[in-house]
């Protein structure tokens, strides 16, 4: 069974997949605002949408990793990016980069809706041998 890891938009009549291998998470992460991309899309899915910079910066690496073998120019990939916002709008195309990031699998189980990390407050102990422990606070 092969699993599909793409997400298509139409643009101009012409159909175009979104991808995330890890080619364009890399490229992905060192042009977004904080550098990261599960920051950027984990604010996106709680309703905080990034900056406009990084809305695009989501949509053209999905784009290079969807069609890998294609070399889009600076303008090229600037003028898909703006047909797409026409046709569509700014959130519609950002939501279908931010399914492509889930379908690539980088983020884990995305059934659940995301959540902080809940540790356990702990406090470090020194053991009669002089090792520190961590122990559960109560």
């Amino acid at each position: 069974m092969v699993l599909d890891k793409t997400v298509e938009i139409v643009i101009n009549g012409k159909t175009y997949k979104l991808c995330y291998p890890m080619k364009a998470i890399h490229g992905a992460e060192k042009e977004l605002f904080q550098n990261n991309l599960l920051v950027t899309v984990a604010q996106g899915i709680n309703g905080l949408p990034p900056n406009l910079s990084d809305m695009y910066t989501i949509f053209k690496w999905g784009i290079k990793g969807g069609d890998p073998e294609r070399e889009y120019t600076d303008t090229e990939m600037e003028e898909l990016y703006y047909t797409a916002v026409r046709q569509y709008d700014v959130i519609t195309v950002f939501r279908k980069g931010l399914e492509a990031v889930e379908k690539s699998g980088i983020m884990g189980d995305t059934t659940k809706k995301p959540q902080a990390v809940l540790a356990t407050p702990t406090e470090t102990a020194v053991s009669d041998r002089g090792a520190a422990t961590e122990t559960p606070q109560s």
